[in-house]
């Protein structure tokens, strides 16, 4: 079991303007996060373009990793749910 574990990782990378120290880690993050949700704009037959504001946007970027490849991801956006901006978001 834990020759399993070492092979996963946790990374927790700035989102939007990325430190250049963290690149090969974002562009593997974005391949996944684009993966993901151009399979589930196919399956559901969404013709709408695929805009990575979505993801350019986050503060930080949560991703697991198994070796080198990012299998998951969760964001982190922090926001004021007072302004009328961010209400309207």
């Amino acid at each position: 079991m834990d020759e399993l574990k070492k092979d996963f990782s946790f990374v927790l990378c700035p989102g939007n303007l990325p430190d250049p120290k963290y690149n090969l880690f974002y562009e593997e993050i974005f391949k996944c996060w684009n993966l993901v949700w151009s399979a589930a704009f196919a399956e559901l037959n969404v013709t709408k373009k695929l805009h990575s504001d979505a993801f350019s946007r986050q503060d930080f970027i949560g991703a697991t990793f198994y070796k080198d490849q990012c299998i998951g991801m969760c964001f982190y956006r922090w926001a004021d749910g007072e302004r009328i901006d961010f209400a309207e978001d």
